[in-house]
């Protein structure tokens, strides 16, 4: 046996070309794999954070705000007293109110001209981000913010990198002799791509940003005891709200956000059709490989034979070979994928790709695969031989 695979071996690569092309079909095709899936699993692992750090709220915003309020806010000043009709609405475990305006990214570097937000809570309550600073500290002055991981990220992926403890000063858009001066001093992460992509300050600095009187507020947000009331809690506001003017919205986030886990679906279907291309491009290149190289070899299959090899010895010898190719071929898929997986990770977002071992087992079975899928027809033809016919033809 350790003589047949030796031989095998040698064979695997006595045409080096040919080889080396069947190496490189199965390293790109795992190497996909292993990006793609990881590509898939990060993206889904980001949406359910989302969504269950979003299960159960429920936000009331201006009927005029752009998307609900959902992302920006924006649209009419709410008046705090809104929050004082929600008290006698069952269910409720917290409301708390919102102020959200809007930095200008030139303060931060003089080419960048996109908008970012900024939210204060008036209330500790429910100050999920206070509890989840991941780096530096919480805000402990009023010129104090912290920044969402997912919006740090990208802006150092746009070459803006945040130093912390830097005082920063922005020019009031609407009153030019007011002079805004902050400092960054930590980073937070919830798991909520809405809310990790916010810096967040306290309430009175933010209403610096958006001319806000002390009175109103941008949206209030309730959070429901039972995630299976959010409908009937949603029902009840509206109806405690309903004559009011400013007129409000409200809105369920994870409503909104449903239409897009059709998408992901969609998304996702599309990533493993790519990955299935990959594995048939990946086995007709180990198949073509083979097959020449049978063709090639009849007379050596048919000597062997004559010497007293089985067809049983020569399948087994071909599909050895296949395999060999595939195994080397999926070991470097796998170090070329996660070396692209890290590289994406160190350049853009380190949790948009999401690699695991599963994944790498995956990978391994459809190396296997490949190779004896492969190898089959392959060696198929070689035991076919007739070592007669081969003989007559020396």
């Amino acid at each position: 046996m350790v003589t047949l695979f030796i031989f095998s071996l040698d064979n695997a690569f006595r045409k080096k070309s040919a080889s080396l092309i069947a190496i490189l079909g199965v390293t790109l095709g795992c190497a996909l794999m292993i990006f793609i899936l990881s590509l898939s699993q990060g993206i889904n692992k980001k949406v359910e954070k989302t969504f269950n750090a979003l299960a159960s709220t429920i936000i009331i915003s201006p009927k005029d705000a752009f998307f609900g309020g959902l992302f920006l806010g924006g649209g009419t000043p709410l008046p705090k007293s809104y929050i004082a009709e929600l008290k006698r609405i069952p269910y409720l475990k917290s409301a708390y109110t919102q102020v959200s305006a809007l930095i200008r990214s030139q303060i931060f570097k003089e080419d960048l001209n996109i908008i970012l937000p900024i939210v204060g809570y008036e209330t500790q309550e429910n100050n999920v981000i206070l509890d989840n600073i991941i780096e530096g500290r919480k805000p402990l002055a009023e010129n104090e913010i912290v920044v969402g991981r997912r919006l740090k990220d990208s802006l150092n992926f746009l070459k803006v990198n945040l130093k912390y403890n830097q005082s920063y000063q922005m020019i009031n858009p609407q009153d030019k002799r007011g002079i805004i001066r902050f400092k960054i001093v930590g980073t937070f992460e919830t798991g909520s791509e809405l809310v990790d992509t916010t810096f967040y300050g306290p309430a009175n600095l933010v209403r610096k940003f958006a001319l806000m009187p002390q009175d109103k507020v941008s949206s209030i947000n309730v959070v429901v005891i039972d995630l299976k009331k959010v409908d009937q809690v949603s029902k009840s506001i509206e109806r405690a709200l309903k004559n009011k003017n400013p007129p409000v919205q409200v809105v369920v986030p994870i409503n909104i956000l449903n239409p897009l886990l059709d998408t992901l679906k969609v998304f996702n279907y599309f990533l493993y059709t790519i990955v299935a291309a990959a594995a048939l491009a990946g086995g007709l290149f180990i198949l073509i490989i083979m097959l020449a190289s049978v063709t090639e070899r009849k007379r050596e299959f048919g000597v062997l034979k004559a010497i007293g090899w089985s067809s049983g010895n020569i399948i087994f010898l071909v599909m050895l070979e296949s395999l060999i190719l595939c195994f080397l071929g999926t070991f470097l898929g796998v170090a070329l994928g996660y070396g692209g997986i890290t590289l994406v990770q160190n350049l853009i977002f380190k949790e948009i790709l999401s690699l695991n071992g599963h994944t790498v087992v995956y990978t391994g079975f459809f190396g296997v695969f490949l190779g004896v899928m492969g190898g089959i027809y392959p060696a198929w033809r070689a035991q076919k031989v007739s070592p007669v016919e081969i003989l007559r033809q020396v």
